[in-house]
C-alpha cells in the first residue's frame, strides 16, 4: 500500500492540492458507497413480507428502495461535479507549470527527450484527477468490505470468515498481478517515447528525409524499437489475460461452495431465506467492490507511471542562471566589445582570447568554417552561455551588470529559421506589443500592411 500512498503524495506535491476538493471527493465517494449497501435491506424486507403473507408490509419497503437509489445517485452526481471541478484545475495548471518549465530550461532537451515532453503534456496530465479518483475509490473500497464482512459475522460467523477468506485469497493473487502488469505497461511507455522522438525529428527534417531517402533506414532502426515495445505489450497483455481469465475462476468456485453451505442452514432452520437473500446480495457485492479496489489500484499503478514523469520534468534542475546585475539605465547606444573573450565545451577550446568591438549603425558580420565559434559569439552576446574568461561589454559596461528586464528588451536577434506560433498574425504581433496602431505601423515598415487587408 506504501507504493500507492507514494504516488496520491507525489501528485499533491506536483498539483498544488486543492484538499478542500479532494475531502468533498472522499466524502461522496464514501456516502455513495454506504448507500449502494441499503437497496439489499429493501430486498430482503420484501422476502420477509411475502414469505409472512403481509403484502400491505412490502409498500413500506418499495419506499425504502426509492429513498435508498434517491441517496446513491444524488451522492454520485456532487461525486461527479468534484470530479470535473478537480480535473479542470489539475489539466490547466499542471500543463501550465510544465510548459514553463521547458521555457525557462532550453537545455531541458540534454536529459529529457522531446518526445516525451510533447506526450507528457498532452497526454500525461489527463490522467492526474484520475489518480485521486482511483485513491478514493479504492479507500472506499476497502471500508465497505468492512461494513460488508461486519454483516457476515454479525448473521455467521463462520460463514463471515470464508467469506473474508476468499476476498484476501483474491485480493492477494490479484495485486501481485497488478505489479506485473504495472510494469510492463512503463516498459511500453518507455518505448513508444523513443518512436515519438524519431516522428518528431522526421516532421521537423521532413525534405531531408524524403530527398535523402532515409526511410528505409529509419524503418530499420524503429523495427528494433517497435519489437522491443511489442513484447513488452505481449507481456502486459499476457498477466492481464491471467488477471480477468483465470483467477477469478478460483473465486467462483468458493463461491459456489458458500452459496451450498448458505442453502444447507437454509434447509435446516438455521437461518430464514430473507437473511440467505441479503447475504446473497452482500457477497456478490463483495466480488464487485473487490474487483473495483483492485481496478482502481491497478490504475493507480498505471497513472503513477504518468506521475513519475511530469515529476522529472518538473523538478529538471537547471545549470545555475546566469547573474544579472541592477543597472536599469535603458537608453543603450549599442557598441558591443568582445575583450579577450574564452570559451571552451568539454575541454575543447571554441573561443581563445577573442577581442573585436562593433559600433551601432554598421553591418559587421562574422565568417569563419563550421565549428569556429560564430554561433558561440551570438550566444555569448544572447546571454545563453557563460564566458570562460575575459569580459563582454555593451556601451562599456559588463553586460552581467544589466538588470534582465534591460538587457532582454535591448538585445535580441533575427535568427535562421524565424516562425510564427499557428495563430492569426494579430495574436503573433501581440505577444510582442498589444497596441493595434504600433502592429499595423510595424506591418507598414515591412510592406505586408497592404497584402493582410
Amino acid at each position: 500500500m506504501k507504493r500507492y500512498f507514494d504516488i496520491f503524495k507525489t501528485l499533491l506535491r506536483i498539483a498544488n492540492k486543492r484538499m478542500f476538493i479532494i475531502v468533498q471527493m472522499f466524502i461522496s465517494s464514501g456516502l455513495n458507497n454506504i448507500s449502494s449497501l441499503l437497496p439489499p435491506i429493501a430486498t430482503s424486507g420484501i422476502v420477509a413480507m411475502v414469505t409472512a403473507n403481509n403484502f400491505n408490509g412490502i409498500w413500506i419497503y418499495v419506499l425504502l428502495y426509492l429513498v435508498f437509489y434517491i441517496i446513491y445517485f444524488e451522492t454520485l452526481h456532487w461525486n461527479y461535479y468534484t470530479y470535473t471541478l478537480l480535473a479542470d484545475y489539475y489539466h490547466l495548471e499542471v500543463q501550465k507549470m510544465l510548459f514553463e518549465k521547458v521555457a525557462n530550461n532550453d537545455d531541458i532537451f540534454k536529459k529529457v527527450s522531446k518526445g516525451k515532453i510533447v506526450d507528457t503534456c498532452s497526454d500525461d496530465i489527463r490522467y492526474l484527477v484520475d489518480v485521486v479518483d482511483c485513491v478514493v475509490k479504492a479507500t472506499m473500497s476497502i471500508v465497505k468490505l468492512l461494513i460488508i464482512f461486519l454483516i457476515f459475522i454479525y448473521y455467521n460467523v463462520f460463514v463471515g470468515i470464508i467469506a473474508l477468506v476468499l476476498d484476501l485469497l483474491y485480493l492477494i493473487l490479484m495485486n501481485d498481478n497488478s505489479k506485473k502488469v504495472s510494469k510492463y505497461y512503463e516498459g511500453t511507455r518507455k518505448y513508444e517515447d523513443k518512436i515519438l522522438d524519431i516522428l518528431n525529428q522526421m516532421l521537423t527534417n521532413l525534405r531531408q528525409v524524403k530527398t535523402l531517402n532515409l526511410m528505409p533506414n529509419l524503418n530499420v532502426n524503429l523495427d528494433k524499437t517497435r519489437k522491443n515495445w511489442s513484447n513488452q505489450y505481449k507481456q502486459k497483455r499476457s498477466n492481464l489475460t491471467i488477471r480477468y481469465c483465470i483467477i477469478p475462476y478460483l473465486v467462483y468456485i468458493g463461491k459456489i461452495m458458500l452459496y451450498i453451505l448458505l442453502a444447507y442452514l437454509v434447509i435446516n432452520n438455521k437461518m430464514t431465506l430473507d437473511k440467505l437473500i441479503l447475504l446473497i446480495s452482500y457477497f456478490e457485492m463483495t466480488i464487485t467492490c473487490t474487483d473495483s479496489m483492485l481496478e482502481n489500484l491497478l490504475n493507480l499503478s498505471n497513472y503513477g507511471v504518468r506521475v513519475n514523469r511530469i515529476k522529472n520534468i518538473l523538478d529538471y534542475m537547471p545549470k545555475k542562471e546566469m547573474d544579472f546585475g541592477d543597472i536599469d539605465n535603458d537608453y543603450i547606444n549599442g557598441t558591443i566589445q568582445f575583450k579577450n573573450v574564452c570559451y571552451e565545451i568539454k575541454n575543447k577550446k571554441i573561443l581563445n582570447k577573442v577581442s573585436f568591438k562593433i559600433y551601432p549603425n554598421e553591418i559587421n558580420t562574422i565568417v569563419g568554417h563550421s565549428g569556429s565559434g560564430k554561433t558561440t559569439i551570438v550566444n555569448l552576446l544572447y546571454r545563453l552561455n557563460r564566458v570562460k574568461s575575459g569580459e563582454i561589454l555593451i556601451d562599456n559596461e559588463n553586460i552581467n551588470n544589466y538588470s534582465k528586464n534591460v538587457y532582454f528588451s535591448n538585445v535580441s536577434g533575427v535568427f535562421q529559421k524565424p516562425f510564427v506560433f499557428e495563430m492569426s498574425i494579430r495574436d503573433n504581433l501581440s505577444l510582442v506589443d498589444k497596441n493595434k496602431q504600433n502592429q499595423i505601423e510595424a506591418c507598414k515598415r515591412v510592406g505586408i500592411h497592404d497584402f493582410i487587408l
